[in-house]
């Protein structure tokens, strides 16, 4: 995978694991963005990449910085190796 296509994949990890987080449904979460359902869907499952401004749009509904989409926080992306080799997560 391309290191574009690994920071698409990453991006969308982040939106989903910091959704899972928050105990919200994709629906709620297009919602509060002002997106579409399959737009989430797409964005979480790397199979679109988002713009700078859906980028700002998820940022504001999830309650975090622009950048800890696009560049993660140590917390953030351990929980996701976590979830991805199947061990527990203390975050």
């Amino acid at each position: 995978m391309s290191q574009v296509g690994q920071r698409v994949k990453m991006f969308g990890l982040r939106v989903l694991k910091l959704r899972q987080q928050r105990g919200i449904t994709q629906q709620v979460l297009a919602f509060k963005a002002g997106l579409s359902v399959t737009h989430i869907s797409r964005i979480e499952t790397a199979g679109h990449v988002p713009t700078l401004e859906t980028c700002y749009k998820l940022a504001e509904a999830l309650e975090v910085e622009p950048m800890v989409l696009i560049e993660g926080t140590d917390d953030l992306d351990a929980a996701i190796r976590a979830d991805l080799d199947g061990t527990p997560s203390a975050v």
